[in-house]
């Protein structure tokens, strides 16, 4: 009847079959970006295969994307270091075992005078801020790239891309508080669905002991705050992945099916 055309047009996207679009509810469903935040061993992979497996058995489409700051994404650092003179300094392992009778215990993570360690970037390049400034710039448009590339098709197809990182990371890395990093989430946007796998830091460690315990502390303590900004479109989640709970991806699945069915909307402040 004319007078219910108003409420069937405000209706339009539920009250019909959305055909090839439609998603596990039957309705019009839209691409979802998922980013998994944390440091190694909190759970991060684990985490993705089973909200993949998941989704693809409600009938979604999944793809996957790495954010990481892998060496190898970085071909500019041997090129750097003969344009500024940088000649590599032996690896720390090996100047320990040249020096067995030294009393002095080998330091991880930040030293009083000396560049933290960052993952990724060997602790050469990290002396030198000239190269960390450019690492950073590189990355923030390596970001851009892989967004482009990757995510964004995979997001015009109604996928949901489950991102390992995200541009968070050059917060801290190579060189922490650059203006790079801001760059990167203005050009990058941001996920609509926020992941942080946690547990306890002795376990954590326990899974990867190469890293050092304060250090894999203190990243997830900055990935917490990062998720309590609220910087998704939709949803920030911290998922215990001790083991206690025997069921910890489903709230991931709950937020993702929920945000393929929303319209995009700009980030939460």
């Amino acid at each position: 009847a004319p007078s219910g055309l108003r409420a069937a047009w405000a209706q339009r996207w539920s009250v019909a079959p959305a055909g090839r679009a439609a998603g596990p509810l039957e309705l019009r469903t839209r691409g979802v970006v998922v980013a998994m935040v944390g440091t190694d061993g909190s759970g991060k992979s684990t985490v993705a295969r089973q909200l993949a497996e998941r989704l693809e058995v409600l009938g979604y489409d999944t793809a996957e994307a790495y954010f990481g700051m892998a060496r190898g994404n970085l071909p500019g650092v041997d090129l750097a270091r003969k344009v500024l003179g940088i000649a590599p300094e032996p690896d720390r392992t090996e100047a320990t075992q040249a020096q067995p009778d030294s009393t002095e215990p080998a330091q991880a993570g930040p030293t009083q005078n000396g560049p933290t360690q960052i993952e990724g970037v060997d602790s050469e390049e990290l002396a030198y801020p000239l190269v960390r400034r450019v690492a950073a710039w590189f990355y923030a448009a390596e970001y851009a790239w892989r967004y482009t590339r990757h995510v964004a098709p995979a997001v015009r197809r109604r996928e949901v891309v489950i991102c390992d990182r995200y541009v968070y990371d050059l917060r801290d890395s190579p060189w922490p508080g650059s203006p790079a990093a801001r760059f990167a989430q203005r050009i990058v946007p941001p996920p609509d669905v926020l992941v942080l796998p946690d547990a306890p830091a002795e376990l954590i460690h326990a899974r990867k002991p190469e890293r050092s315990l304060a250090g894999q502390a203190a990243q997830q303590k900055a990935f917490r705050e990062l998720l309590a900004e609220q910087p998704a479109r939709c949803a920030e989640l911290i998922l215990d992945t001790s083991g206690a709970d025997p069921d910890a991806v489903a709230p991931v699945v709950a937020a993702v099916v929920q945000a393929s069915h929303h319209a995009r909307r700009s980030p939460r402040r």
